[in-house]
Order: C-alpha cells, then sequence, then structure tokens
C-alpha cells in the first residue's frame, strides 16, 4: 500500500514501515487552497517561479529541486491520500497564488498586517463552505480514496494564556464541521480520537496549541492503521 501526504508536521506519525509506503508532498500545506494549488502545479496549470515570492510557498532548499511530474506520478500511484487541514486563513498575491505565513515571515520578514499593506497582496478567511466546496474539487481531481485529518482542536478550558481561544476554537471546529460533512466516517478529527484523554498531556506544551507530542502521535497512530489495514 501506498500513501501519499499533503499536510505538516502533524502526519509524521504516518512513516514508511512493513505494512505501508509513504510519500510526502514536497512542502507543508495547511489548507484546501494550498491543496490546490499543488494540484496545479503537477498539472502544470500553474507554476510556482510565477508566484511573487516562489519560496513562500516551497521552502527555499527545496524549491530547486522541485519536480511536479515526480510528485504527480507519486500521487497518481497511491492507494490512499491524507490530506490535513489545519488553518482557514490564506494569505495571496494579486496572480493567486497562495502562500504560508511561516514561509513568508522566513523570507520577507512579514507578519499578516505587513503582507496586506503590500500592494495588491491579500489576506483571506475561508468559511466552512469554501472548505467543503473545495474538498468536493479536490476529490474530483484526485479521484482516489481520501483520508482528511482536521486541527488539534480541544475544548480549551480554562486555558487563561490564550487571548483568542474562542477564536481559534471556532475555527478549527470549521474545518473539523467542513471534514465530517465530506465524510463522517473516514476521518481524523482529534476531539473524536483523544475523547478519553486530558488535552494537556497530549501537547508539547501547554503553551504551544499547535503541535502533539509522542504519546499523543502514538495513539494517532493506532487510530490511523486500524482505519486503513
Amino acid at each position: 500500500m501506498k500513501i501519499f501526504i499533503f499536510g505538516s508536521c502533524r502526519t509524521s506519525y504516518i512513516k514508511t514501515n512493513n505494512k505501508y509506503s509513504v510519500i510526502i508532498n514536497c512542502d507543508f500545506t495547511h489548507t484546501t487552497k494550498e491543496v490546490l494549488q499543488y494540484l496545479d502545479f503537477f498539472d502544470n496549470k500553474k507554476n510556482v517561479f510565477d508566484a511573487l515570492y516562489p519560496s513562500g510557498i516551497i521552502y527555499s532548499d527545496k524549491l530547486d529541486k522541485f519536480n511536479s511530474n515526480y510528485y504527480k506520478k507519486q500521487l497518481e500511484e497511491s492507494d490512499i491520500v491524507i490530506i490535513e487541514l489545519s488553518s482557514t486563513q490564506l494569505y495571496y498575491d494579486k496572480k493567486n497564488y497562495y502562500y504560508q505565513l511561516n514561509r513568508l515571515s522566513t523570507i520577507k520578514k512579514l507578519d499578516k498586517s505587513e503582507w496586506v499593506d503590500k500592494d495588491n497582496n491579500f489576506y483571506d478567511i475561508l468559511t466552512e463552505e469554501d472548505l467543503y466546496n473545495d474538498m468536493i474539487e479536490i476529490k474530483s481531481r484526485i479521484n482516489k480514496p481520501i483520508i482528511y485529518q482536521g486541527h488539534v482542536n480541544f475544548y480549551f478550558d480554562n486555558y487563561e494564556p490564550l487571548k483568542n481561544k474562542n477564536y481559534v476554537i471556532n475555527e478549527r471546529q470549521k474545518i473539523d464541521n467542513a471534514i465530517l460533512k465530506y465524510d463522517e466516517k473516514n476521518s481524523i478529527i482529534y476531539k473524536n480520537v483523544f475523547k478519553n484523554y486530558n488535552w494537556r498531556n497530549l501537547l508539547l506544551s501547554e503553551n504551544d496549541l499547535n503541535h502533539l507530542n509522542s504519546f499523543a502521535m502514538n495513539i494517532l497512530k493506532e487510530y490511523f492503521e486500524k482505519m486503513i489495514l
């Protein structure tokens, strides 16, 4: 079995072993729009080097080695596709190229406010309907079994340091809702997988609400393998 992954470090529990092989897309993605953009790269509908800031899409040390034909072939030969969605925030330019904020911060030292202050750069937030419609389009273009994985979305009860707690929870719930609407049975929703665990035991630290520790990753791996094997 061959698995192709679009996503971020939160899919790192899926590794090649004697049960399946894993191909990871050339760089991280966080949104449905970025996945669709990579499909455009694979189909030669877009060229990453035509973007205003190519290394804001693919990290500079990977950019020169990017071979769209290679990744297209790997995707076509895969049996299952994993797509992790971890953001609703879009950063894009006047040519409709979508960027990773962390990449933009690295190459241009730009934060969100600085990005949108530049000429013809844009910031937007995906709605639940946007997410769902993008997932339908992705399915029509990939035409393979897809497992969607949501973001780390626990009930962060009594978490005072998170000033925008409600925003974070609502946006992550929006992703979960769209995924469940798309495919209720074949989805990885953190609240469901970790419902019997205290979220404080699953994150790298209470000050990092984005990343899971090794204990949580092992739980995810067991859940994932029961789903596919």
